[in-house]
């Protein structure tokens, strides 16, 4: 069975009951919270989400760029955030980037600062938005690596994109990565097969095959439960876009 979610950020106030109306509605299964560390937080307003299902928090911070992840003094208070955050909520994930330049070294060296059994790490794609390449957590065998001590999120455009960086088939590549990895949450949105620059686009712009992951994620979940996040594009101050992203998802 496949469990549809609503990404909203934590600072994203004016969207929380609209969000909660679409649960309620049945349009989707659940939310995941980015947390927005940049911005305060008001409790008050967060716990409408409480309502329905929040089955992650996001681990992030918009202006410290935080592919560059190094848990240093500066960037604790912002991790104790996501972790009260996520305590809050009750969630059964944290979604953590493993960060631009490391290599599986350094990377432990910094997950064990903030060791949290809910941690997720998600699958980075070869270029970042900036165009910088993600020198880790993009390889197979960076996600074989660390796969041995934490479960994966499993970005399926980030994916692509890795494999168009590698230069290999991208649809040989998930369906390696999927038997290995084993995941059971994902996240998904569009891109083209040109460029593996991260991009997050509406889902009938993808040059991909979304039809394929379909068919892919309905036969991976025919025994099992797993969670697909959209992290298609928020169009105004509200979320139909994302509803039309599902339904097209769910189309094909």
């Amino acid at each position: 069975m496949i469990k549809y979610g609503l990404k909203i950020w934590s600072n994203n106030t004016n969207l929380f009951q609209k969000a909660v109306n679409l649960v309620n509605l049945g349009k989707f299964d659940f939310l995941e919270i980015y947390h927005n560390s940049s911005e305060l937080k008001d409790y008050n307003k967060l716990e409408i989400l409480n309502s329905v299902s929040v089955k992650a928090v996001h681990h992030g911070r918009y202006d410290k760029r935080w592919h560059d992840f190094f848990i240093t003094e500066d960037q604790l208070p912002d991790w104790k955030g996501t972790v009260e955050m996520a305590d809050f909520f009750k969630v059964d994930f944290i979604i953590l980037h493993p960060g631009r330049v490391h290599n599986t070294k350094t990377f432990w060296e910094n997950v064990e600062k903030i060791n949290d059994a809910r941690i997720l790490i998600e699958t980075m794609p070869g270029l970042d938005i900036d165009n910088n390449p993600m020198q880790f957590g993009q390889t197979l065998t960076d996600l074989l690596a660390i796969k041995k001590k934490k479960n994966i999120c499993f970005d399926f455009e980030k994916v692509i994109k890795a494999s168009i960086y590698q230069k290999k088939d991208y649809r040989e590549f998930i369906k390696e990565a999927m038997r290995k990895l084993d995941p059971s949450y994902f996240h998904i949105s569009g891109g083209d097969l040109k460029s593996p620059v991260d991009q997050h686009v509406n889902l009938w712009e993808a040059e991909f095959d979304i039809k394929w992951i379909r068919e892919l994620l309905e036969n991976f979940s025919e025994k099992r439960v797993i969670y697909l996040l959209f992290e298609t594009p928020k169009i105004s101050n509200n979320l139909q876009n994302d509803v039309k992203n599902l339904e097209y998802f769910k189309s094909l």
